[in-house]
């Protein structure tokens, strides 16, 4: 899936961000890391994650994250495929959120102040609603009977429920009865057991849809 999104993204705008804390060629799928245009890194403590995010050979030609020091330069990666320059330090903000430190939450207030000081509001996009796909009860029905030519009424119920719990629960025998004679396959005599008649369907009346 990310190879695919990797080779066909920028044809629908979609940029793809991978990240990983154990870049290693065996954890960085070979496809993935030819298909990459970009990589960058923070500080990194040997050369096999140094090559593993900047790509094959970049340690040994110079290009190392290595020398990046752990706390000392947060925030700053070694970054390659970015422009045409071989590569470049880059400089971000790094805005601490851990250890009781909370610098995040200042930004955003000071941010939504800021948009109701000029009077702004923040539109959200519009979102297309993804409408459900109907329900297809007779499918169902077809697919739960597990290829058996009769299945008591009562064990359909079951397997229903089981099935799609918010669309089944609490189905009655009449109601399955209603939905599968709108289809013309009402349930039947299948089997009797100790004199008592017992309902069910057969799955030859219940072709797929």
């Amino acid at each position: 899936m990310a190879i695919r999104l990797i080779k066909r993204g920028r044809k629908y705008g979609i940029v793809l961000l991978l990240a990983t804390q154990s870049p290693t060629k065996d954890s960085i799928p070979r496809e993935i890391t030819r298909n990459v245009s970009c990589g960058v890194a923070f500080s990194v403590a040997d050369q096999i994650a140094n090559d593993g995010l900047l790509g094959s050979g970049k340690y040994r030609a110079g290009i190392r994250a290595t020398d990046l020091r752990m706390n000392t330069d947060r925030g700053t990666c070694v970054a390659v495929g970015v422009t045409d320059a071989t590569f470049e330090l880059v400089r971000t903000f790094y805005i601490p959120f851990e250890d009781g430190i909370d610098d995040v939450s200042p930004v955003v207030t000071r941010a939504v102040a800021l948009v109701e000081e000029t009077g702004r509001a923040i539109e959200a996009p519009h979102r297309l609603e993804i409408e459900a796909a109907p329900v297809d009860h007779l499918a169902d029905i077809n697919l739960v009977m597990h290829g058996e030519r009769r299945v008591r009424t009562q064990v359909v119920l079951s397997r229903l429920a089981e099935h799609n719990p918010a669309e089944y629960e609490g189905w009655s025998r009449q109601r399955l009865d209603r939905h599968a004679r709108h289809r013309r396959c009402a349930s039947r005599q299948v089997a009797r057991r100790d004199g008592h008649p017992r309902r069910g369907h057969r799955r030859r009346a219940h072709p797929p849809r």
